[in-house]
């Protein structure tokens, strides 16, 4: 029995139990008293290890890293049961976990990359055919500028392609920069202003 409030504990608890399970350790039950509170619960590890299979057990603290954990930032917007899903239709990228984890202070393979990328991009869009991290973040560009052309008002700007609009953005972008640094240069911003030095004292600066 372990008994924890990090959901660090059930995840290798899981890879523990699918090692047990390829040795076929026989009648070994591992539990997990997680929580505090209304929220306490206990969570028969060793069940859930049988349903993910001996594979996806292992390969768990990997994906848990690499889809955001204690210390790795998430991806924006892209929660557990998202990168879950992803993962069971995308079942290629087990391999490169369990090579992860074998391996963790291994040089990535150009093959791990490729597979780690192309999971990533299914993570952002399912339905993405593109093999490029790069590529996708284009295609999604693209889609928000054509929404923006379809879904013009009137009383505001209007462009007549997607050349026009994308320069507009990017001069838009150029401007707010140049302030910002301007800005920084002078000590004007939230929290900052300047000491009879000419040093900059304060904490906070908003671009």
């Amino acid at each position: 029995m372990l008994s924890t409030v990090d959901t660090d504990v059930p995840v290798l608890a899981i890879a523990f139990a699918g090692i047990l399970q390829e040795q076929q350790v026989q009648q070994v039950e591992v539990w997990v008293a997680m929580g505090t509170g209304s929220h306490f619960r206990y969570i028969a590890v060793h069940e859930i290890s049988i349903n993910l299979g001996s594979g996806m057990s292992k390969a768990l603290p990997v994906f848990h890293a690499f889809t955001g954990c204690d210390t790795v930032s998430c991806f924006a917007g892209r929660g557990k049961k998202t990168a879950f899903t992803v993962w069971k239709n995308f079942p290629a990228v087990t391999n490169t976990f369990l090579q992860l984890a074998a391996t963790p202070t291994s040089p990535i393979s150009e093959a791990c990359m490729e597979r780690l990328e192309r999971f990533v991009i299914l993570m952002d869009d399912r339905t993405s055919y593109k093999a490029s991290v790069n590529e996708t973040r284009k295609q999604c560009l693209r889609r928000k500028v054509e929404h923006m052309m379809l879904s013009h008002q009137p009383g505001r700007p209007c462009y007549s392609t997607q050349t026009e609009l994308f320069i507009k953005l990017v001069t838009v972008g150029a401007k707010h920069l140049h302030q910002a640094q301007i800005n920084l240069h002078q000590g004007i911003g939230d929290g900052f202003s300047k000491t009879e030095n000419g040093s900059l004292s304060g904490r906070r600066f908003q671009m």
